[in-house]
């Protein structure tokens, strides 16, 4: 960004969504059985509406495993970011909600309901497609699939 450009007050608020993303990842990581090594790295991320603008991302390891933490964009058609975890078995996409959404419902009728439910979610990459939120317990299993 140069010096004359005004950061976006978007680009503020992403950054600092992604931080608790990754103080929630770090927590969660920290509960595994053989926690990984977790670094920050800064990265650039190029955007139509913003421009370019740094971010940082993670980089996770464990023995000879490891994945990457990467945001993708904050302006996505349908959620409010998007952050890939890259390695392994992945990538494995986790997008940010906010407000209220319209997901397939977990019943076996797969109605769509309207619920209140921001905070960050699992897209799973095959049908149907389901946005599932994401726990601890879920992290540590996309984790342990890209560490292995």
């Amino acid at each position: 960004m140069s010096v004359d450009q005004k950061e976006l007050p978007e680009i503020i608020e992403w950054r600092k969504q992604l931080e608790s993303l990754y103080a929630q990842i770090r927590a969660w990581l920290a509960e595994m059985e053989l926690p990984p090594v977790i670094e920050t790295h800064p990265m650039r991320l190029l955007e139509k509406k913003s421009g370019e603008y740094e971010v940082s991302q993670l980089l996770v390891r464990r023995g000879n495993g490891e994945f990457r933490v990467r945001p993708i964009a904050k302006w996505v058609v349908g959620a409010d970011g998007r952050v890939d975890l890259e390695g392994g078995d992945g990538p494995f996409l986790l997008v940010r909600m906010v407000g209220t959404v319209a997901h397939v419902s977990h019943e076996a009728t797969s109605r769509l309901d309207e619920k209140d439910h921001g905070g960050w979610f699992w897209v799973q990459d095959r049908p149907p497609w389901k946005r599932i939120p994401l726990t601890g317990d879920l992290f540590r299993g996309l984790a342990e699939s890209c560490l292995e």
